[in-house]
């Protein structure tokens, strides 16, 4: 239809595809979109065209030039996509609720029946184990069907599960095998297997894929400390290595987050036409990709991230106080490596902060910082003066590193200061790993068992 000087012929694109519309002058915004069908609440959604500009309800479509395009952006829909703010399955409370209820247990439990205490004889250990398994792998499966849409809230529901399943893997073990190492281990295996539950029983995918994540990272940690206690390794050394491959977790994570079919990639079948690519099976077409999917994949990829970050970030802050034996004794390049270690894994987290949108992950992020810091001070503390002079020199380095956050902060005429902290933080995560392995000594450590 050919558009008079009393019409506008216009493109309304919203979340279902487009619209090409032929509307009189005079008709508002809201009574367009109305006519249309399409959901649209004022001062919520929003209509914005193409260069930028925003749209009333009680605009008039007058306002565009004819053939215009305008984006209906619904807010609405996107909280229901994300996972936002109305579902309400669960009090708001019980997560947290739930969570401080299985720390506090799993703590009773590790300080009743430690490996020292006499308190339970090895059959009372059994059935306290059994039953700290049992109710873990209940609770995990009953809230991953039962979780909030919310991912803060939900993640915390699997709080306890974790920890009971740790406290009852830690307290069985004095009943078949002593050792610290072992019992660790022990807990960490068993944490796995309570996400791998989760992730079964899962009803959101976004929750399926968080509790995944986590295992993930739960399986890795547990080789490290199950192999120093076949070979009798110390304590020291999986906690560094921890805290090593913690700080290497920063840059691993969001690399490996994002899990879109091959179809969404290229057109691998006209770039296979040419004369000199590789031939192979053209992927199958996915299909078209809205905007639900793409809130699927978005909701997916953010709890992978939180989820594999998280648990980096805490089983970094646990091993960094049981790493501090290293720093005892003479200096030599085992102790400087596992100091350097230790400062390199205290800028990384702290500097990383910076970068990470979701309030609750940036804070655990500083946190880590914060016990890293504390355990240097302890380590000081106990030392003798020269070690107290180095350490405190390397912490004075750290925190200045982090205090680069402040200009940071400041905006693009503090451009500088971003990319030298990019820089500082990249180097700190690229040692971490190899000085842990140096503090760790384990060159000698190998070399013994090789020799044995």
């Amino acid at each position: 239809m050919t558009a008079t000087g009393l019409h506008r012929r216009i493109v309304v694109l919203h979340d279902s595809g487009r619209v090409d519309v032929d509307v009189a002058e005079a008709t508002t915004f809201a009574q367009l979109t109305e006519s249309l069908g399409l959901p649209f609440t004022p001062g919520t959604d929003r209509i914005v065209g193409i260069d930028g500009t925003e749209y009333g309800a009680t605009a008039p479509v007058g306002d565009l030039a004819d053939g215009a395009l305008v984006t209906l952006i619904s807010q609405s829909h996107e909280r229901r996509v994300r996972g936002g703010a109305g579902d309400s399955t669960a009090p708001s409370g019980l997560p947290w609720g739930i969570a401080l209820g299985g720390i506090a247990v799993a703590l009773a439990a590790l300080v009743a029946l430690t490996q020292s205490s006499t308190l339970l004889g090895d059959s009372a250990r059994l059935w306290c184990a059994a039953a700290s398994a049992t109710v873990a792998i209940a609770l995990a499966a009953l809230w991953s069907v039962r979780a909030p849409t919310q991912l803060s809230r939900a993640s915390a529901g699997l709080i306890a599960p974790l920890t009971l399943s740790f406290a009852a893997a830690a307290v069985i073990t004095p009943a078949v095998v002593q050792g610290a190492l072992v019992a660790a281990s022990a807990g960490l295996i068993a944490m796995t297997l309570v996400c791998i539950v989760a992730a079964i029983a899962a009803h959101h995918r976004y929750l399926r894929a968080l509790a995944s994540s986590v295992a993930i990272v739960l399986v890795m940690t547990s080789v490290v400390w199950a192999l120093p206690a076949l070979w009798g390794w110390p304590v020291a050394t999986p906690a560094l290595v921890t805290m090593g491959l913690g700080t290497l977790a920063l840059r691993i994570v969001p690399a490996t987050v994002i899990n879109v079919p091959e179809g969404h990639f290229i057109n691998y079948e006209h770039f296979m036409s040419h004369r000199w690519t590789v031939r192979g099976a053209v992927p199958a077409d996915p299909g078209e990709l809205n905007a639900d999917g793409v809130g699927a994949y978005l909701d997916e990829s953010e709890a992978r991230y939180v989820g594999g970050t998280t648990a980096a970030a805490v089983l970094t802050a646990l091993a960094a106080p049981l790493g501090l034996s290293a720093l005892n004794g003479p200096w030599s390049v085992a102790s400087i490596g596992a100091l350097v270690a230790y400062v390199s894994t205290l800028a990384a987290f702290g500097l990383a902060a910076r970068r990470i949108a979701t309030p609750v992950l940036r804070w655990i992020l500083r946190a880590v910082s914060l016990v890293i810091g504390a355990s240097l001070t302890l380590a000081a503390v106990t030392a003798d003066l020269n070690a107290l002079v180095v350490v405190g020199i390397l912490l004075a380095v750290a925190v200045l590193s982090i205090a680069l956050i402040v200009p940071i902060s400041r905006g693009t005429r503090w451009l500088r200061w971003s990319r030298l902290a990019d820089g500082i933080e990249a180097m700190c995560i690229a040692i971490a790993l190899p000085t842990a392995l140096l503090g760790a000594n384990m060159i000698q450590l190998v070399r013994t068992m090789v020799s044995s």
